[in-house]
């Protein structure tokens, strides 16, 4: 059911994809316990319906309780709490609040480097968005080595000629 919520988000029906998720949530939380990795991902899930709306106080809201239980997990995710750091720093990012949004988008990718090491495809986004965070602030100096980095990560991982390394997902360099 959380693929069809996803449909429906990608379709812009968020309101479907949200009570389907809402639901997950309730029927995971009951049957697994809040710990389990499970209800923090369909948590996530639900907090992206809401920035998409821009519905962001309830977003952070669910992002906060998703990263909290991430990281209160008896065997912690490195790799789960990186993402949800991400998109936490991202939700900041989009609301202008730049200075909440720098230290998690530097903890994301600090983390996501210790969990996969730096060569892995799996940096793009967080070495992209970290890219798009200076880029928006005028920090270009900062935002260009990161813009590389991210091109480099997928010229690696997908050729030069993939789509994402021609700009469409973020700071585009040569």
């Amino acid at each position: 059911r959380n693929y069809v919520a996803e449909l429906d988000r990608l379709q812009g029906r968020y309101q479907e994809a949200a009570l389907l998720l809402e639901r997950l949530v309730e029927e995971a939380t009951a049957r697994l316990g809040e710990e389990h990795p499970q209800v923090h991902y369909f948590i996530n899930n639900l907090a992206g319906i809401f920035k998409d709306q821009e519905r962001f106080d309830e977003a952070q809201t669910l992002l906060h309780r998703s990263l909290a239980l991430r990281r209160a997990a008896s065997e912690p995710d490195t790799q789960a709490i990186a993402r949800a750091t991400l998109n936490l720093a991202e939700l900041y990012r989009l609301q202008g609040r730049y200075s909440d949004a720098e230290p998690l988008y530097l903890e994301a990718l600090d983390l996501a480097r210790q969990s996969w090491g730096g060569e892995s495809g799996e940096l793009f986004e967080f070495v992209k968005q970290l890219a798009v965070l200076y880029r928006e602030q005028g920090r270009f100096a900062e935002a260009e080595p990161l813009a590389r980095e991210a091109r480099d990560v997928i010229v690696r991982e997908l050729g030069p000629d993939h789509r994402k390394r021609q700009g469409d997902h973020g700071p585009a360099v040569p």
